[in-house]
């Protein structure tokens, strides 16, 4: 409810039966909003058990995060940040360097009922996409499990009807006049259909129209798009590849030569059975930025070629790829389900399946909440899949299994 609007009769009610307020109290003075502020997070301990390959000997490590979230509340001005503090630790308990995430701290200010200012660091969502998004560039690509990492910049959202709204970004993160960016999106609704047409442009680099559709068939969510890059600026694998040196072994497309195109198909069906709800969802993409399948061999092949310096020197350089490319292959399928009972114990996967060479990047994880705000976590990671194949590896160490657990106490 919204207080601003609400009659004054009720409040003088409420007054009268409290007490304390006397019946000449202004309008104004009972309507005035409170600033408040309030302080969300969590802590949380972890051990996590890997191996570097299959048959490899274990390696253990700790990490103790906490996750702050403050928030402050004004009348039309917002303010939050979303910060996590990483402690970690290895086998023996002795420290490693502490690091520090925002992902977003950004002020908002609603200027008027239908209009939202943003500034700061903010996720823009764009499209209708449930992984990952093919017209989104705006935001970095951070991993499948966690993608809430923002852009430094400017967000303005209006909604002048309850159909329709039109939303616009800036980015700040290198300056306005150079190696600027920015992105808009409209969005409509139907009834159980959504709609969307979204542009992300970027000095020299990104040019990036697409469209999207989500429609609600009896509670299943089926979902579509599509995109074009006119400027892709992802290097691809050329040159000598049987030397295999680390330099001159990637470039770039010529600028507006060769157009990458994208699209996705996915579908959601949530249900709810009693104390039980049930989601899963399945979605496939073809990413036009990533390698092809022949890329993809030579690279391979190249590979196994190569001495053991040379393999280093090049899965360098593929690590670098990564960091930029949301998925190394041009076709992927993505698989999840979350199981709850009871708002205590839940289950879920997720699986990332590479359909060029069939390497499958796993996770599952079991958690329960054994009071109102402590929560115990079980979590799994492995990869399959031959060397050189895109999920062959889960973390920078290439290791083909690992295992996590954690307790997490929410405040």
């Amino acid at each position: 409810m919204n207080i601003r609007k609400a009659s004054l009769l009720p409040n003088l009610v409420l007054a009268l039966l409290v007490g304390g307020f006397p019946l000449t109290l202004g309008a104004q003075e009972l309507l005035a909003p409170v600033p408040s502020f309030e302080l969300l997070g969590s802590v949380t301990p972890k051990v996590t058990w890997s191996g570097t390959v299959w048959d490899s000997n274990p390696a253990s490590s700790w990490a103790f995060t906490a996750v702050l979230k403050p928030q402050f509340t004004d009348g039309p001005f917002f303010f939050v940040a979303d910060t996590t503090w990483t402690l970690p630790l290895n086998a023996t308990l002795a420290s490693v360097a502490p690091t520090v995430a925002i992902p977003e701290a950004y002020a908002r200010f609603a200027l008027t009922d239908s209009l939202d200012i943003t500034f700061g660091q903010k996720h823009y969502p764009l499209g209708v996409g449930q992984t990952l998004t093919v017209g989104d560039s705006i935001n970095p690509v951070i991993g499948f499990f966690d993608q809430k990492t923002g852009f430094r910049g400017i967000t303005a959202d209006w909604s002048p009807v309850s159909w329709a709204s039109v939303s616009a970004a800036a980015s700040t993160e290198s300056g306005f006049l150079n190696d600027w960016t920015g992105a808009g999106q409209l969005s409509l609704l139907a009834g159980g259909l959504q709609a969307t047409a979204s542009l992300v442009a970027r000095d020299a680099k990104t040019l990036r129209p697409a469209a999207g559709v989500s429609y609600d068939l009896f509670g299943l969510i089926v979902t579509a798009e599509g995109a074009a890059e006119f400027l892709p600026q992802q290097v691809r694998p050329v040159g000598d590849w049987g030397s295999l040196t680390s330099t001159g072994v990637w470039a770039s497309p010529t600028a507006w030569s060769s157009p990458a195109y994208s699209g996705s198909l996915g579908a959601r069906y949530a249900l709810s059975l009693g104390d039980f709800d049930l989601t899963v969802s399945a979605e496939a993409l073809h990413a036009g930025e990533s390698w092809t399948v022949d890329e993809t061999n030579a690279w391979k092949e190249a590979l196994n070629k190569a001495s053991l310096a040379n393999q280093v020197a090049v899965r360098g350089g593929l690590a670098a790829l990564r960091a930029s490319l949301p998925v190394r292959s041009q076709d992927n399928a993505f698989f999840r389900f979350n199981l709850g009972y009871a708002g205590e114990v839940s289950a879920s996967g997720f699986a990332a399946v590479d359909l060029q060479d069939q390497s499958t990047l796993f996770q599952a994880t079991l958690g329960t909440t054994l009071y109102d705000n402590l929560d115990l976590q079980f979590t799994g990671q492995a990869a399959t899949g031959d060397s050189g194949d895109s999920w062959e590896f889960v973390s920078s160490e290439r290791a083909r299994f690992q295992g996590s657990f954690s307790t997490t106490y929410h405040f």
